[in-house]
């Protein structure tokens, strides 16, 4: 008789384990889901893209010595977006000719295996395309490039958001 009710007594401690556990799992999880949830850090996400594109970029030029974008690509001209993309996201040679495998001669790259990133702010949230320039001038927001969520200066190396929109500090998300 003692061993029914000890059983009982685990079985009902068990159940009350589950329970909690349950409440536990659910305590974590609502919040998550719900449509209360505060939204993500635009901020934290487009420095986590920035510094994605810029590794990309530093490392394509630390191989070629120059900027991706700045040469043709053998298909596509020097200081076009198409350049730019395709010597990021393939194989390239010591010139920056690209091939989509690698081989003895293309034994560069891929820098970005997943293309390039989308822009995470508005105006252009969720575009992929690079409005590619030249010179001096920092890459900023142009409003003619609507395709575009991103700016790249092929000469510098610098690439900003396609967007004039600011931060909660009030600093513009170009300067990030």
């Amino acid at each position: 008789m003692r061993t029914v009710y000890g059983k009982t007594a685990v079985n009902a401690i068990e159940v009350i384990l589950a329970l909690l556990i349950l409440g536990l799992v659910a305590l974590l999880a609502v919040p998550r889901l719900s449509p209360a949830a505060p939204p993500p850090d635009e901020g934290a996400l487009l420095r986590e893209r920035l510094r994605l594109l810029r590794v990309a970029i530093e490392r394509y030029y630390q191989d070629h010595g120059a900027h991706p974008g700045q040469h043709g690509d053998g298909r596509n001209p020097a200081r076009s977006e198409a350049a730019f993309v395709s010597q990021l996201t393939q194989f390239s040679d010591e010139v920056g000719r690209v091939a989509i495998s690698g081989d003895a001669v293309h034994c560069f790259g891929p820098y970005l295996r997943d293309g390039i990133p989308a822009c995470p702010i508005a105006p252009r949230l969720g575009l992929c395309g690079v409005h590619v320039i030249g010179g001096a001038g920092a890459p900023a927001f142009t409003e003619e490039a609507a395709h575009a969520g991103w700016v790249y200066n092929c000469d510098t190396g610098q690439i900003a958001p396609n967007s004039h929109a600011t931060d909660q500090a009030g600093k513009s998300l170009s300067q990030y």
